[in-house]
């Protein structure tokens, strides 16, 4: 009998050593796959689109960076960043399958986020003075885009482009989504992002 319970304890404390073993490669496998889509969430950065016909000095963060500078203002298009535009032409923006922005002349924002690809899908930005073009792509399905501006907040989302604008000296914003720009900026950006 003394025999009998000795060998049901040990095949108790083996059963409890493999549960816990199993328990603990499932824990290490869920935070490995936890770390691997935080670590690749976020969406692909934004640069300057190939499209951009622009001269002048754009204001990023306060720094002057020429609009040809190509290179240069793609390596500081980070979220949060402030950026001044004053100069002749749209500075476009994009990021690949997920969005293009386009700011015209006159406009100080600051840039949103890339949208992220699974988790955490709400990204956005103020637009101080002047006018936002805001195009999805495919990689944006699912993601909304918010735009807190002095007088109102706008939050787009799905498959819809839309523009806005705001003038600081009346205080009013306008929001757009079916004008003659925003309209070819959106189909022309569409064919880009799908690419």
């Amino acid at each position: 009998m003394a025999e009998t319970r000795e060998l049901h304890y040990k095949a108790d404390a083996a059963r409890a050593r493999a549960l816990r073993v199993r328990a603990g490669l499932v824990l290490a496998i869920l935070l490995a796959g936890g770390a691997f889509a935080w670590a690749f969430n976020p969406g692909p950065q934004w640069r300057v689109a190939d499209t951009q016909v622009a001269d002048g000095n754009v204001l990023l963060d306060d720094d002057p960076i020429p609009a040809v500078d190509v290179d240069a203002m793609s390596e500081l298009l980070l979220a949060g960043t402030t950026i001044e535009w004053r100069g002749h032409g749209d500075l476009e923006f994009v990021s690949e399958h997920a969005a293009a922005l386009a700011l015209a002349p006159g406009t100080v924002v600051t840039l949103p986020a890339p949208p992220p690809r699974w988790f955490a899908r709400a990204v956005r930005c103020s637009l101080s003075e002047g006018t936002l073009r805001f195009v999805p792509g495919p990689g944006f399905r699912g993601a909304t885009l918010t735009v807190h501006t002095p007088a109102r907040t706008f939050t787009g989302g799905g498959a819809d482009a839309f523009e806005i604008r705001h003038d600081p000296l009346t205080g009013k914003t306008a929001l757009e989504t079916t004008g003659p720009t925003i309209t070819e900026f959106a189909r022309v950006k569409r064919t880009q992002l799908a690419r």
